[in-house]
């Protein structure tokens, strides 16, 4: 279950964050067209035929619905075509649009311009027409284009404007957007239509143009270095073309070029940052940048030229308060912001502005925003605001505002916002899942008296279709499989193909191949299809369609259907009307039982089963009504109703039952059907037919034990594949997934149990070419266990392999503790093994072992026993044998010592526990062992025994055996293999409860799912409340109330909550960006990614003050910002800090670490210096800085660390005491050292692989801080530096008063090896081996 925040807002949130968008300007409002839709204008600039152009009027045709229904639309000429030709005239026409002014668009719009005589003159099209939604006047503007006729549709344009710029009338400009060209030039740019938009490429290259031709005072306004900028509403004053024009009106002389400007064009080229930290979690950066120095100097001027201009500053200068509005004006440029409207408020302007940033909770500034226009119903803003249609679920908001503001009453707010955004959740009874489903049925009713147990074997009939019958010549009907099958069933032989024995004037000598093998000609009969047309009686039933309905052959189909049975007490053969009181006692079930006597294949009854007491109870039978689906408004798939009666050709869930029942001796067949005039009901209810609790599994299983000593936790996975080595060359082809089932029991009682899980972050230990996690089905168990005694059952349905894993505890594998163990399960299976004709023996042991011996063979290796005597040539006198010609024969005599089974017989046993038997049976029986025989073909079975007394006859106690013989063709047989696993019943597993896991949309990242569950939850209650309302249970007061309190309880779960929603930085703004959230490269530590970060902005530094005295001094960027590390694990000893160093420039970084910390390496860092808890360094590429405490040596009671020549321990000798605590530190030294104990002093012949014991530091290395405490006393302990020792670079510790012996002697005591003498005696024994091959 995969649900994110957003998904909680598919009513109403993302429209309501549309719906609070704030528009980036301010202009006065005016009157909206009364009829919504849009002005068409279709521009005709091609030079056409006059008559053509004459067949007036010209219309706008739309192909598609809706528009389609209104069209044509008559274009009317508001504009002639100019003296050149150029344009052929101006038409427009409005175009309604009733759901708004794209309401009956579709997206891709498309029409036709047609004369008057239906010739096409231009097809267009617009995509998306969803822009002109909002336009308060909509046009859309299509002009014909000759070189582009005949090629496509082509694109229109759209614009909110209330007038076409024609030929002769200006358009209707707001007078604080006037045109700074001369309006009064036909050619003016204030007329031209590719400057509707003022700041296109289009409007640029046609200025550009105009102004080459045309002398024009405003081209010189539009070509200066300078012009009149208005600072409060950031926007150039055309009407003022000087510098002093522009003064006078107190506003900015600012240059065009590289005036005062954000930045973007440079980077910075230096950077420098200091990282301190105030824990683990949390560092504190800042950070500055230094800017390119030519770069600074021209961004100081212009900014001091600003300042001249602005605020009167001394030439030269930058004073505190400009460079702060300087920084101001670049910071509310870095996007397309709100900007406050004359008049606001300051309170509310900071609240809206906030609003904009995302920085203030969504439903506040709804708030502000209703209370500021209520009652401005003129203001452009507010209306961009708050405006919107029926799908806007910003509506449904604004309408609890007006409601707590008393601006609205409750029944207002129910049917004009909550009822209409609700709909969709509110219960309007056409949920299947919640109301049923339509079904057709059918009733038959029983009586029972007494109590007990009811069995119903369900069998829902297939509908057999065949061929219908051959008709013959004279009427007869035979079988159409009959036809064309070489014998004549027909009288007149019509079923088979007549030849006219090539006489086709003569038909008496026509004839038949079946009947005569002469028979030639040309064929004479045929057979009529469907369609009219024929096909010769030789192409019926010869595998291949002649007919094009195929019914030139036998055809024979089955129509499966199934249904639902249900058994509810009491009669109900008049049909159903109130499911209220019933209660289905019916369950599905089953049962499986081995098919034969060796257990190699089993069978399983399904059924259902119900307990039952006396009384008249009605069994009820259901096939489903064929669903109906179509296509909605929006082009979804949903389901519009059901048919069950076959209206429309439809085949639904139907046909014959023949239902076996059984109750105690009693047995009957209910018949029956469902078709097209059964019973019906739209709402028949989903009634459980399982049973759960009783629900077992006949399965294969194997087990494992094991034990824990204290509570624990476990977790147990089990994968499960099988695999198939087709071509037989060790390597498998093909493998596929086995679901294992693993249970817990605790003694009799089962703990947990699991099967079919499912993850993609699987072990599958199969090897295959296509080997992956798919290749195997799962089971997982995590149970908390108490100490005790636990048995693992893992369980396969059918033959495979699995492998099991173990976390918490351990089991026994071939007597060794492990976590994981595996197998294979197998059923008792036939195999067929080839023979070469030779003589079959097999000897049958007392127990009913089969070994795959000669008789001889047999008693010789069981019991030591020569039954032959090679010396005299003759059997042993103790050999007796008797021969029978059956397994009958055999067991007629010795049925009564078989069925003992070596009972008082003490030496039977002999070897045979040594001896690998190749299967065995149950002895006792004759069945079994006549089973076993059907392998082979013997023809003689020969009880065999030692006759201890030799008296010819089976004593009690006497060993015995049967010997079985045969001769046996060459060829094969199939041999009872013995499988690998028993079956049982199992109680069905359960399956893995998975947690929903929510996903936040917008960042991707994890969010508690209870947070969405519960905003869902209100957001049902809102839509149950508008249903009793609707329902009349509740006043529109009650119901305005309650959904007043639901809705502030949804606030409170956070359905507003913006989180970083609106903070997007834009890496071309001017100011150096150190952060980003949704960064591919951050800052980590200990591998989590760092959090936070702010843009850079300018600093005061170098900026400041007279131009001359910052000269040549780079500006700085800065900031400061936390950076979070959530979750930092503080019991490392060390931690990595990676810092994402990207801009290829140099890097000057400082790190402050808590007291107690230190810098122990850096990767990559040039200029290392570490002092204390601070260092410094620089790089121009990531780095990655190793940090921990601060090693002590408090503890330490001798320091041993590495001398200034680099190759001897400094002091090499110390004497300590016992308990004492020594301590070898070095750092950062030319060459690596490390520390390792030896058994005695070191010499150039010591091999220290074999001398090393006790105290060691690990690998060697440049830094390094071992410590060893020193436990036992008087012992000298000697140590060396590995890669050194034959250098001298060893050591000694003195314990107390030492040890006079030599240690060798006591390690090699203590350590369990041979003692010196051993040693010497065996290099006593391999010299005298050595000494005896060379003498010999």
């Amino acid at each position: 279950m995969n649900l994110s925040r957003l998904a909680v807002l598919a009513v109403f949130s993302m429209m309501v964050i549309s719906a609070i968008a704030l528009p980036s300007y301010y202009v006065e409002a005016e009157d909206e067209e009364d009829t919504p839709g849009a002005y068409f204008v279709y521009i005709m600039s091609t030079d056409r035929s006059e008559a053509v152009t004459s067949a007036t009027p010209f219309v706008v045709d739309f192909s598609a619905n809706p528009m389609a229904e209104n069209a044509p639309y008559i274009l009317e000429k508001i504009c002639e075509g100019d003296s050149n030709g150029f344009v052929d005239g101006v038409y427009g026409t409005w175009v309604t649009s009733s759901g708004g002014n794209a309401g009956d668009f579709n997206n891709i719009t498309s029409w036709s311009v047609l004369n008057d005589n239906g010739i096409e003159l231009e097809k267009f099209y617009y995509n998306p027409m969803s822009d002109i939604i909002d336009f308060k006047d909509p046009m859309v503007v299509f002009e014909d284009d000759e070189e582009a006729s005949g090629s496509g549709h082509l694109l229109a344009k759209v614009f909110d404007q209330e007038n076409f710029l024609d030929c002769s009338n200006p358009v209707d400009m707001d007078e604080d957007d006037e045109c700074p060209f001369d309006e009064d030039n036909p050619d003016s740019p204030c007329k031209a239509q590719e400057c509707m938009d003022h700041d296109s490429g289009e409007c640029e290259d046609f200025v550009s143009n105009y102004c080459e031709n045309n002398d024009d005072p405003g081209c010189l306004s539009w070509a200066a270095d300078y012009v009149c900028y208005n600072m409060e509403t950031q926007e150039v004053e055309w009407n003022y073309g000087t510098e002093e024009e522009c003064a006078e009106a107190g506003l900015m002389w600012a240059s065009t070029g590289n005036g005062p400007d954000d930045g973007s064009n440079a980077d910075p080229v230096v950077s420098h940052a200091t990282m301190t930290m105030e824990s683990l979690e949390e560092w504190t950066v800042d950070y500055s940048g230094e800017m390119p120095v030519d770069w600074s100097n021209d961004m100081r001027n212009e900014i001091s030229n600003m300042c001249e201009m602005m605020m009167g500053t001394d030439f030269g200068e930058i004073s505190q308060d400009c460079f702060d509005q300087w920084v101001d004006m670049i910071s509310n440029e870095d996007h397309d912001e709100f900007r406050c409207p004359p008049g606001m408020d300051d309170a509310i302007c900071e609240t809206l502005m906030g609003c904009d940033d995302g920085d203030t909770d969504m439903f506040e500034c709804m708030s502000v925003m209703y209370n500021y226009c209520y009652d401005k119903t003129d203001s452009e803003m507010c209306e961009d605001m708050m405006s919107g249609d029926e799908d806007d679920g910003g509506q449904f908001v604004w309408g609890f505002i007006a409601y707590e503001a008393g601006h609205i009453d409750a029944t207002t707010l129910m049917e004009e916002y909550i009822i209409p955004e609700f709909g969709d959740f509110m219960d309007d009874g056409s949920q299947e899942d919640d109301n049923g489903r339509p079904v057709l049925y059918d009733i038959q009713t029983f009586d029972v008296d007494s109590d007990g147990e009811l069995i119903i074997y369900t069998d829902f009939l297939p509908e057999v279709k065949i061929a219908p019958d051959f008709v013959c010549g004279n009427g007869e009907e035979i079988s159409f499989q009959a036809v064309n099958d070489g014998n004549g069933d027909c009288e007149d032989g019509a079923d088979e193909q007549w030849y006219d024995s090539n006489t086709p004037d003569d038909t008496s000598d026509d004839c038949q191949e079946w009947n005569d093998e002469t028979c030639e000609g040309e064929e004479v009969n045929w057979f009529d299809c469907h369609d009219g047309s024929e096909v010769w009686i030789n192409q019926v039933n010869d595998w291949e369609w002649n007919c094009e309905d195929g019914e030139d052959e036998y055809q024979e189909h089955q129509n499966y259907w199934w249904g639902d049975v249900y058994l509810f007490e009491g009669d109900h053969s008049a049909g159903i009307t109130d499911f209220e009181n019933l209660e289905n006692i019916a369950f599905s079930n089953s049962y499986c039982d081995w098919i034969d006597d060796n257990e190699t294949s089993f069978y399983c009854d399904y059924f259902m089963g119900a307990d039952l007491f006396a009384g008249t109870w009605s069994l009820v039978t259901t096939g489903s009504c064929h669903e109906e689906w179509d296509g909605d408004d929006e082009g979804n798939w949903v389901l519009v109703g059901y048919d069950c009666y076959g209206e429309n050709g439809n085949h639904s869930n139907m046909g014959s039952y023949s239902h076996k029942l059984q109750f105690g001796d009693a047995h009957w067949v209910m018949n029956g059907s469902i078709h097209h005039e059964s019973m019906d009901i739209e709402n028949f209810p989903h009634f459980d037919i399982w049973n759960n609790g009783d629900k077992e599994e006949f399965v294969m299983y194997q087990t494992q034990s094991f034990n824990i000593d204290t509570d624990s936790s476990v977790r147990i996975v089990s994968a499960g594949w099988q695999c198939y080595d087709w071509d037989e060359d060790g390597v498998d082809d093909d493998c596929h997934s086995q679901s294992p089932g693993l249970y817990i029991y605790h003694g009799e009682d089962l703990i947990a149990s699991n099967k079919n899980y499912y993850s993609d972050n699987m072990y599958c230990p199969v090897d295959s070419e296509d080997q992956d996690y798919s290749n195997c089905g799962y089971a997982l168990l995590e149970v908390d266990l108490v100490a005790g005694d636990y048995m693992i059952y893992t369980t396969l349905d059918s033959e495979g392999n699995y492998y099991n894993n173990i976390d918490g505890a351990y089991v026994v594998v071939d007597g060794e503790e492990s976590d994981e163990w595996d197998g294979y399960m197998s059923d008792n299976h036939w195999e067929w093994h080839e023979t070469d004709g030779h003589e079959v023996m097999q000897t049958v042991a007392y127990n009913g072992s089969v070994y795959d011996l000669s008789f001889l063979d047999f008693w010789n290796e069981a019991y030591d026993f020569e039954w032959y005597n090679n010396d005299t040539g003759k059997d042993n006198p103790k050999a007796f044998e008797e021969e029978f010609g059956s397994v009958y024969d055999l067991y007629e005599t010795y049925e009564n010592v078989l069925e003992t089974e070596g009972e008082g017989c003490d030496d039977c046993t002999g070897n045979l526990d040594t001896m690998d038997a190749e299967t065995s049976f149950d002895i006792t029986s004759q069945n079994e062992f006549e089973n076993w025989t059907y392998n082979y073909d013997f023809d003689s079975y020969y009880f065999q025994f030692i006759d201890e007394n030799e008296n010819d006859a089976y004593d009690s106690g006497e060993i015995y055996a049967v010997s079985s013989e045969g001769y046996d063709e060459a060829g094969g047989q199939e041999v009872l293999v013995e499988g690998t696993a028993d079956r049982k019943y199992m109680p069905e597993p359960d399956y893995h409860d998975y947690e929903p896991v929510c996903y936040d949309e917008e960042t991707g990242e994890e969010i508690d799912c209870d947070d969405v569950f519960e905003m869902f939850a209100y957001m049902f209650m809102i839509a149950e409340n508008a249903t009793h309302y609707e329902e009349g249970s509740l006043t529109a007061v009650e119901a305005a109330d309650n959904s007043v309190d639901l809705f502030y309880m949804l606030v409170d779960a956070g359905i507003f909550d913006q989180g970083d929603e609106g903070h997007h930085d834009d890496p071309h703004d001017g100011s150096t960006e150190h952060h980003d959230d949704h960064n591919d490269n951050p800052p980590m530590l200990d591998g989590i990614a760092g959090v936070g970060g702010e843009d850079a902005e300018p600093l005061p530094l170098n900026m400041i003050g007279s131009l001359v005295d910052n000269q040549d001094t780079p500006i700085m960027m800065g900031t400061s910002f936390n950076l979070i590390f959530e979750g930092a694990d503080e019991s490392l000893d060390v931690h990595s800090a990676y810092i994402p160093i990207e801009d290829d420039i140099p890097w000057h970084i400082e790190m402050i670490l808590l007291e107690g910390y230190e810098v122990k390496s850096c990767e990559e860092c040039e200029d290392l210096e570490i002092d204390g808890n601070r260092a410094k360094f620089h790089s121009n590429e990531p780095v990655m800085v190793m940090f921990g405490k601060a090693a002590t040596t408090e503890e330490c009671d001798q320091i041993v660390t590495i001398s200034e020549g680099g190759y001897t321990f400094e002091p090499a000798e110390i004497t300590i005491s016992v308990g004492d605590t020594v301590c070898w530190i070095w750092e950062n030294t030319a060459d690596v050292h490390n520390v390792l104990e030896i058994a005695a002093k070191f010499d150039d012949d010591m091999n220290l692989e074999d001398a090393k014991i006790g105290f060691y530091s690990g690998d060697s290395a440049n830094t390094v801080d071992f410590r060893h405490t020193f436990s036992e006393d008087n012992q000298t302990h000697y140590y060396v530096c590995e890669p050194h020792a034959t250098m001298g670079m060893a050591g000694t510790v003195t314990v107390g008063a030492g040890s006079e012996d030599d240690r060798i002697p006591e390690i090699i005591d203590d350590s369990g090896l041979p003692n010196v003498s051993f040693i010497v005696g065996a290099l006593v024994l391999v010299g005298a081996a050595g000494l005896r091959r060379r003498i010999h």
